[in-house]
């Protein structure tokens, strides 16, 4: 092996330690990159998990606020209506006149209501008769189509 052989195996060897370390340096560098970034990736994961855990409290608040509106406008609405019957039985409490009329008219109304109440019975009796007839009919169409098809049949 002369010195030149020997020179270029040298050079070669060198070469490929070199690339060898430069691609050992680069797996090492990739390494610290994919550490960083699933490091990154797991604080992202904790501030979504936080983000989701503070919606969540947001949205649970938001329903109750809701909720407490909803009650506070019933007992509003329950307070007018109480403001306008005091006001209204306060001036016409006295009257006599006026309570009799009202009882009248609650009598009137019980009637009435009595009377349609009577006219829906005999309207659900006869809807109830009619849907009888009809339901035999039906029966009586269907066993006279199921004879027919056994007639064509043969």
């Amino acid at each position: 092996m002369d010195i030149f052989e020997w020179a270029t195996r040298s050079i070669g060897l060198i070469a490929v330690a070199t690339f060898l370390l430069d691609v050992f340096l680069q797996l090492k560098s990739a390494d610290e990159t994919i550490d960083q970034i699933h490091s990154d990736s797991l604080d992202i994961k904790s501030t979504t998990h936080k983000i989701d855990s503070n919606s969540s409290q947001f949205k649970d608040m938001l329903v109750e606020i809701e909720k407490r509106n909803a009650k506070i406008d019933a007992l509003a609405s329950e307070l007018e209506f109480q403001e306008r019957l005091k006001q209204s039985f306060s001036n016409e409490a006295g009257n006599r006149d006026t309570l009799v009329n009202g009882i009248k008219s609650v009598f009137e109304e019980n009637a009435r209501l009595n009377q349609k109440y009577q006219e829906a019975q005999k309207q659900i009796i006869y809807l109830w008769t009619d849907n009888s007839r009809l339901h035999k009919q039906h029966e009586q169409d269907q066993a006279r189509i199921t004879q027919l098809e056994k007639v064509c049949e043969k």
